[in-house]
């Protein structure tokens, strides 16, 4: 058994934001020295904490529908390196009918307030922790348990942190009547806190709070935070150690070296997906599409992410220097992947939202333009309709697809919205979010020489 601090940290009552309380608690590990990893519960980017953690926090992923339990227990450990304490954040869904499930009956008189419900075919907090043997947290709006009553009880809850808590003796009250009902303690409280509130709920998803925000949050939870009894619980179980593939000895047909673009406008990849593949070998160069004039030297397969493509527009549009070195990487039959916003990067051109167009990079003959009718992103399953470099047709794909993007072809163009795939010779674009951790089949071909017919199309 590994000594492993750990704790799982959600939500029970739908659509509140945990945004508040967990900012608070990490910037008072942070004030402790503590070393805090952060996971989601879902491989996804637009998940109710987003990439917004205060202290420089990298938030990693697990996610219990795309990984293996072996895989997630793996990725979690390497994940932990040098850290004090792991964090897993998510949403608890309920009630539940089959054996173990996380629920009980209504735990008071008053009437529970819903749950929060998990869609099918995407990773559950739950799982997770039954896979990583988590102690629960579960966060609590106090404002509406004063207006709902004590929800039903989580029996495998071990504690909780109540949000939005009264000021002076009421809140002290609300705490001594969940911990009679439900049997656990509360660690702590974030009082109401009206002058700081308004704008906190102006935060959108994905940006984080300021150091004067975050001072003040945790000056407040530290009132009545209990750390000796969060710490106990976090280390109150041991960690089996996972069977690690060997993939990191595994010999590699070449090397690779990849480009990531990296800066403002494309910012949002799967950490534990770059770890991985330097620990197989690849060697990973930073470069900015805002500001190089040119391609790291060398380079095998260009790797765009996600991110803020709309307000770096122009920018973008202005670095005609990277963008025919783009065309010329392409050109020669150099490789190209890109996710949502990097695949429009690629277009010829995009529309925005004025109505107004922006030359783009020019490696994908099509338009781009933003879905005014996109929501969040919903976990898919697809198959590739035509071969790429990622693997021959029928290969399939698991991922969070993102409807943000539309997209217009002008020219010859492998495109079939309902693989959510497109792509030109050796480009290839994805509407899906892909955590190559958890593809580890998909990942091994960005060392494999291309074989035919599309090597023949260098």
């Amino acid at each position: 058994m590994m000594h492993l601090p750990r704790l799982a940290l959600g939500r029970i009552q739908p659509d509140v934001d945990q945004r508040p309380v967990l900012w608070a608690l990490l910037s008072v590990l942070e004030r402790l020295g503590l070393q805090v990893q952060v996971f989601g519960s879902q491989a996804r980017f637009d998940a109710p904490t987003g990439d917004s953690l205060p202290g420089g926090i990298l938030q990693r992923h697990l996610d219990s529908w795309l990984m293996t339990r072996e895989s997630c227990r793996e990725i979690f450990l390497c994940g932990n390196h040098d850290c004090d304490l792991a964090m897993v954040l998510g949403t608890w869904d309920g009630p539940a009918e089959e054996p173990g499930a996380l629920w009980e009956s209504p735990a008071s008189g008053g009437d529970a307030c819903p749950a929060a419900t998990a869609r099918d075919g995407e990773g559950r907090l739950e799982t997770l922790c039954q896979w990583l043997e988590l102690p629960r947290i579960a966060i609590l709006d106090a404002q509406r348990l004063r207006a709902h009553g004590i929800p039903a009880r989580p029996r495998q809850v071990e504690a909780v942190l109540l949000d939005r808590t009264a000021p002076g003796q009421a809140g002290v009250a609300l705490q001594v009547d969940l911990e009679t009902v439900w049997g656990v303690p509360v660690l702590g409280r974030l009082p109401l806190l009206p002058g700081l509130r308004p704008g906190l709920d102006r935060l959108s998803l994905g940006t984080g709070p300021g150091d004067a925000m975050c001072c003040a949050l945790a000056d407040a939870l530290s009132e009545s935070l209990d750390v000796e009894r969060l710490l106990r619980l976090a280390e109150s179980r041991g960690f089996p150690a996972p069977r690690l593939a060997g993939r990191e000895t595994a010999a590699r047909p070449r090397r690779c070296n990849i480009a990531v673009a990296y800066d403002e406008a494309f910012h949002c990849y799967f950490p534990d997906a770059l770890d991985l593949l330097e620990r197989l070998g690849a060697r990973l160069h930073d470069f900015s599409p805002l500001r190089s004039e040119r391609l790291p030297p060398a380079t095998d397969v260009v790797y765009f992410g996600c991110g803020n493509l709309i307000e770096h527009a122009r920018e973008l549009a202005g670095n005609c220097c990277l963008k025919q070195d783009l065309q010329r990487h392409a050109a020669r039959g150099g490789r190209i992947y890109a996710e949502c916003s990097g695949v429009a990067y690629l277009c010829e051109q995009l529309v925005l939202p004025n109505s107004r167009t922006c030359p783009m990079a020019a490696v994908l003959p099509a338009i781009a333009r933003r879905n005014p009718q996109a929501g969040p992103s919903r976990p898919a399953t697809v198959r590739l309709s035509h071969a790429c470099w990622l693997g021959p047709a029928g290969t399939e794909l698991r991922g969070y697809q993102a409807g943000t993007w539309q997209f217009e072809p002008t020219g010859p163009l492998q495109y079939d919205q309902a693989s959510a795939v497109l792509g030109c010779q050796r480009v290839v674009g994805s509407l899906l979010h892909l955590n190559f951790a958890a593809l580890p089949e998909i990942l091994e071909r960005f060392f494999r020489p291309l074989p035919s017919p599309l090597a023949a199309g260098r």
